[in-house]
């Protein structure tokens, strides 16, 4: 089939299957984005945490998650980045981050951050003493998930640093998701 079968020129009409339209058809704008400047997040060691992004830049059809859980209006494929930053990395621990499709129970845009970063030694041997260095670490996910309609997803963090940490809230380490419908199955 070519788009001759389709287009009748001159007309400025479509025709598929029992549908006719002499307009333009569009599909539905939905998209959200959130952030977080109120306070830090404070993630536990060893614990899986959802992180929150309670405030909204724009947003047009998809409601709002206080919890950090967010609800598919409609099935079809959506676009969902998110990007956080562990304010101080205390020099040791694994840190990470993904989107997880609650109904489907899988992890999606999956970030790890791992190492040891030591700012001083204390000659030996053995190395008799050590310093822990204190960086930022942040962490970034972008992916393309197909939900159901009322299916939830969230994004979710794990650390194990030995220390409750807090996630950034001021520039440039404010938390932030951006999610976007692309359309259907």
């Amino acid at each position: 089939m070519s788009l001759a079968n389709i287009l009748v020129p001159n007309d400025l009409q479509l025709f598929c299957g029992g549908l006719t339209s002499s307009t333009p058809i569009v599909q539905q704008n939905l998209y959200r984005i959130d952030f977080y400047v109120i306070s830090p997040q404070p993630i536990l060691t060893g614990t899986i945490t959802t992180v929150l992004f309670p405030d909204n830049y724009i947003a047009s059809g998809i409601g709002p998650a206080s919890s950090g859980i967010y609800t598919a209006p409609i099935a079809g494929f959506y676009s969902i980045s998110y990007s956080f930053t562990y304010n101080t990395y205390p020099g040791t621990g694994t840190f990470q981050g993904w989107i997880l499709r609650a109904d489907a129970n899988v992890r999606y845009a999956t970030t790890s951050s791992s190492g040891f970063e030591a700012i001083s030694l204390t000659a030996g041997p053995p190395v008799s003493g050590i310093t822990l260095g204190s960086d930022t670490i942040q962490l970034s996910g972008s992916t393309l998930i197909p939900l159901n309609a009322g299916e939830t997803f969230q994004v979710q963090t794990y650390q194990n640093s030995g220390a409750t940490l807090n996630l950034g809230t001021t520039s440039p380490q404010r938390n932030l998701i951006v999610i976007r419908y692309i359309g259907g199955f």
